[in-house]
């Protein structure tokens, strides 16, 4: 794990990322109950994609999209800064390190 978060701060430490963590003391941050991830397509449509245990799958209807991209930009606005998650990752990492 210390391995995986060290990767992510090096990671998060290039211009081209952002890495953003949306802590367990904010509950009303997670409106996401799957892992969801939404693609901006070259043409900028925008395609969702979640998962369950048992299977993926993409999401095109229009009212579902607009959804989650508001749960998203709520959830990134609840988040920490770019400079507080490094450092949140930092802890978190030296924890695992020391303990």
């Amino acid at each position: 794990m210390a391995a995986q978060l060290l990767h992510l701060e090096a990671m998060a430490s290039r211009p081209r990322f952002r890495i953003q963590v949306a802590p367990f003391s904010a509950p009303e941050a997670r409106s996401f109950t799957l892992p969801v991830v939404l693609l901006t397509m070259p043409n900028r449509s925008v395609i969702g994609y979640s998962e369950t245990q048992r299977r993926g799958y993409l999401e095109r209807d229009l009212e579902t999209l607009e959804e989650w991209i508001s749960e998203y930009d709520y959830l990134q606005g609840e988040a920490l800064s770019r400079a507080a998650s490094i450092e949140f990752i930092r802890e978190v990492r030296r924890g695992f390190e020391h303990g």
